[in-house]
C-alpha cells in the first residue's frame, strides 16, 4: 500500500450531536479507515445493481444480510459510544443529518443501531455542505392548491412506470374531490428542452423512468427522455432566478447515487456532481431518490405509498419513513432492498399538507477534519510503560468500590427503567479518574496523596451504602457465575485510539457473555440521564437505588497508533493474571482488528473462569444441567464429569437458565448433583 493509499483510509471526524430544544452541540472525534468502506460498500451496491438488472429475475441471496452487516459496521465505526447511546435514548421523531460534502456517499440513514437501521428508527433528511458557488434564486411561494408535473416512463420502455405515473395522477384526482390540493398534469413524451423551459411552473415533480448515472462524468447523469436527456449539466444551466420547484421525487434507478462533492476534475469550479446535488443547488428544497437499481414493482408501490402519507399531512420525512416500512413489510421473502434505497435531501420535518414538526427533531453533524498522519519514519516504538505500583494501586481502588450494575451488553439498555445511580457516582467518577492518572504522574508524593484522597472518596461511597443488602452469594459455589470485569482506558479522547479498546470489549461480550462488562464511558453516560432523580424536588420514594457487584477483575488497556496493552488484575487477591501486548495493523481500523485483539485475553479468561455445573434432572430424552443463567452456555457445547467417564452435549438453553442435554458417553453413571465443566475441546 502506497503512503497516499494509507493517509487516504484514515480520516478524522467530528461528529457533533444536539437534542430538541437544547441550545448546545456536543462534539465528538472520532478516525475512520474511509477506503475499506467506501471499497465495501460500492462492492454493494453493485451487486445489488447486478441482482436487480431486468435479465436476472430475482434479487440476489444474502443482500440484505449484507446491507444489515455493513450498516452494522458503519454504526460501530462512526458513531462514538455516547452517540450511540443519545440516538438510543432520545425522544425525537426525526434525525437531520448536516454533512459535509466528501461525506455524502456514505449511507448514513442504513446505519444499523441497536437492531434497527436509522432509516427506519428516525425519519430523516440530508442537510449537505457543499464548497461550490451559492446560487441566488427566489423562494417559491406554496399556495394550494399545489401544481404537480408527473413525468412518466418518457423513454417509452417501462410499463410499470406508466402505471405508476398514472396511478398517483389518478390519486390525485380522487384527493381533489375532497379538497382541491393538487392539480396534477401527467406527460409521458418529453424533451429536455421542454423540461428546461417548463419545470419552473410546477411546485411538485415527479420523475418514473430511466435515470442514468455517471460517476466519471457526473455532468452527464440524469433522466432518459424520449429523445436525449436532461442532466445535472442543464439544472445548472437553468438553475439561479427563478423559483424551481420546492419538491422532486426521482423515482429511477441510482438517480440519489452519488460520490465526494469534491472540487476536481469534471466538477470543478461551479458544476454539480449529479442530480441531487444539482437540484438541491438550483434551490429544490426536497430531493427524494435511489441509491442503487430498484425492481419497477416495489418502485411503484413505495411512490404510491409515500404519496399516500404525504396528502395525509404527514411531514416529508415521515412518508418516507412509513413507505419504507411498509414496503418492506410486504417483502415476504426478506429479499428485496428497494425500501433501503431511498434517500432524501432536505429537511425532514417539513409538511407540504399539514403542520410542521422542527420541535421533534434530534440533529447530527458531521464533518471531516481531514486524514490521520502516520508516524514519521524511524519513530521508535516503544510501548508505554506501566508501573507495577500504579497498577496494583487501581486495583485497589476496584475492590475497594462499589460498581453500578451496569446492562451485560456496553452499549445498550434493555428496557427505560435502567437502574439509576445516586448521587455518590461522582465521587466514584473523580477517584477512577484520578486513578487512570496515576500512571502519568512524575511525583511519587503526588501519588501518595491522590491515592490517599481517592480511596477516602470510595470508603465515603462505601459508607453511604452499608445498609444496602448486598445480593447473596450463590447457594452453589461450582456452578457458573457472572463475572464483573471493570475496564479503564486511557487516551480516549485522542481520535481513533479508543476504537480498539471499544472493539475488545465488543468481543468480550459477544464470545464469552460471562463476564459482565463495565464500562467507564457507559458510567458517565448513566449519570447524565438521572441527575433529575437527585434533584431536591424528587421525592425520596422516587429515587432509584442501583444494584451494587463487587468487581472481579480490573482490565487496563492502552493504546497508540501502532500497538494496544492489556493488563488484567484480580481485585480479591491483587494478582497479576494476564499482561497481553499486541501490535496493530497500520491499514486496518483498531475496531476491525478486535478479535485478534482479544484472542489471548479470551483464552485466558476461559481457562481461569471454565463453564461448570451440575446435573439438575435425568429423564429418559434428555439430561438437565444448572451451568448458570447468561453465562454463555451454547448448544454444541460439550462438558465432562469431572470424576467420572461422561459426556454430555448441550442441546438447547431452556428459558429458565438451565440448559437440555444428550448423553454422549457413560449414561449409567450419571446421577443429580454430578459435576460438570466445559471440554477445551469437542470429542468425536
Amino acid at each position: 500500500m502506497t503512503d497516499s493509499e494509507f493517509t487516504a483510509e484514515k480520516h478524522t471526524l467530528r461528529i457533533g450531536i444536539r437534542d430538541p430544544g437544547y441550545p448546545m452541540w456536543s462534539y465528538e472525534n472520532t478516525a475512520v479507515r474511509m477506503a475499506g468502506i467506501e471499497t465495501g460498500w460500492t462492492e454493494i451496491i453493485e451487486r445489488i445493481n447486478y441482482s436487480n438488472a431486468p435479465a436476472r429475475g430475482k434479487p440476489g441471496p444474502n443482500l440484505s444480510e449484507d446491507i444489515r452487516k455493513m450498516g452494522q459496521m458503519l454504526c460501530d465505526e462512526f458513531l462514538t459510544p455516547d452517540i450511540q447511546m443519545r440516538l438510543l435514548t432520545t425522544k425525537a421523531r426525526y434525525l437531520t443529518l448536516e454533512i459535509d460534502a466528501d461525506l455524502v456517499h456514505i449511507p448514513w440513514e442504513l446505519l444499523y443501531l441497536h437492531g434497527e437501521f436509522l432509516c427506519r428508527r428516525f425519519s430523516m433528511g440530508r442537510m449537505s455542505g457543499t464548497h461550490q458557488k451559492a446560487l441566488h434564486f427566489e423562494k417559491r411561494s406554496l399556495d394550494p392548491p399545489l401544481d404537480m408535473w408527473i413525468l412518466s416512463n418518457p423513454g417509452g420502455d417501462l410499463d410499470a412506470a406508466d402505471s405508476e405515473g398514472e396511478n398517483i395522477c389518478e390519486y390525485m384526482d380522487r384527493k381533489n374531490l375532497d379538497d382541491e390540493r393538487v392539480f396534477a398534469e401527467l406527460n409521458t413524451e418529453i424533451l429536455a428542452d421542454e423540461i428546461r423551459e417548463r419545470i419552473r411552473q410546477y411546485d411538485l415533480v415527479h420523475f418514473a423512468g430511466h435515470a442514468v448515472y455517471n460517476p466519471q462524468h457526473p455532468g452527464q447523469s440524469g433522466w432518459e427522455l424520449t429523445e436525449g436527456r436532461f442532466t445535472a449539466r442543464d439544472i445548472d444551466d437553468i438553475a439561479g432566478g427563478k423559483a424551481m420547484p420546492a419538491f422532486v421525487f426521482s423515482n429511477a434507478c441510482q438517480s440519489a447515487r452519488t460520490d465526494r462533492w469534491e472540487d476536481s476534475g469534471e466538477s470543478a469550479g461551479d458544476a454539480s456532481f449529479d442530480l441531487a446535488n444539482a437540484f438541491m443547488r438550483a434551490g429544490v428544497r426536497h430531493y427524494l431518490g435511489t441509491s442503487w437499481e430498484v425492481k419497477d414493482a416495489p418502485s411503484r408501490s413505495f411512490a404510491c405509498l409515500f404519496y399516500e402519507h404525504l396528502l395525509s399531512g404527514k411531514t416529508v420525512g415521515e412518508a418516507v419513513r412509513l413507505a419504507r416500512i411498509r414496503l418492506g413489510e410486504k417483502d415476504r421473502t426478506g429479499e428485496d432492498t428497494s425500501w433501503a434505497s431511498y434517500i432524501l435531501y432536505g429537511d425532514p420535518c417539513l409538511s407540504y399538507f399539514g403542520p410542521n414538526e422542527t420541535e421533534q427533531r434530534i440533529e447530527l453533524k458531521i464533518s471531516s477534519l481531514g486524514v490521520v498522519v502516520r508516524p514519521e519514519p524511524g519513530l521508535e516504538k516503544k510501548p508505554p510503560a506501566i508501573n507495577r505500583r500504579t497498577a496494583l494501586w487501581i486495583a485497589g481502588l476496584a475492590t475497594a468500590g462499589l460498581l453500578l450494575n451496569v446492562i451485560p451488553d456496553i452499549l445498550f439498555p434493555p428496557s427505560p427503567d435502567l437502574p439509576k445511580i445516586l448521587r455518590l457516582l461522582e465521587l466514584f467518577e473523580q477517584a477512577v479518574d484520578e486513578a487512570s492518572e496515576l500512571s502519568f504522574k512524575n511525583s511519587e508524593h503526588e501519588k501518595d496523596t491522590v491515592l490517599k484522597h481517592s480511596v477516602n472518596l470510595l470508603l465515603r461511597i462505601q459508607n453511604a451504602f452499608a445498609a444496602h443488602t448486598a445480593p447473596p452469594p450463590p447457594s452453589d459455589e461450582w456452578s457458573s457465575q457472572r463475572v464483573t470485569m471493570a475496564v479503564l482506558h486511557h487516551n480516549l479522547d485522542k481520535p481513533g485510539e479508543s476504537l480498539g479498546a471499544f472493539g475488545v470489549q465488543k468481543t468480550i461480550h459477544e464470545k464469552y457473555p460471562r463476564i459482565r462488562l463495565m464500562n467507564r464511558r457507559s458510567l458517565d453516560q448513566i449519570k447524565k440521564e438521572i441527575e433529575l432523580s437527585e434533584g431536591k424536588w424528587v421525592r425520596l420514594k422516587n429515587k432509584l437505588n442501583p444494584d451494587l457487584w463487587a468487581v472481579k477483575l480490573f482490565l487496563f488497556l492502552e493504546q497508540n497508533s501502532f500497538e494496544m496493552i492489556m493488563h488484567l488484575t484480580e481485585t480479591e487477591t491483587s494478582e497479576n493474571i494476564g499482561f497481553f501486548h499486541v501490535s496493530l495493523e497500520s491499514d486496518k481500523s483498531p475496531y476491525l482488528q478486535r478479535d485478534r485483539l482479544s484472542a489471548k485475553l479470551l483464552e485466558m479468561l476461559r481457562e481461569r473462569y471454565p463453564l461448570r455445573g451440575r446435573i439438575s434432572k435425568i429423564t429418559d430424552e434428555s439430561v438437565i444441567l444448572d451451568i448458570g443463567a447468561n453465562v454463555g452456555v451454547q448448544p454444541g457445547q460439550r462438558f465432562q464429569a469431572t470424576d467420572r467417564d461422561v459426556i454430555l452435549e448441550i442441546e438447547s438453553v431452556r428459558r429458565d437458565g438451565t440448559s437440555s442435554a444428550s448423553v454422549q458417553k457413560g449414561k449409567p453413571d450419571l446421577e443429580i448433583g454430578l459435576k460438570v465443566e466445559i471440554m477445551d475441546t469437542f470429542v468425536s
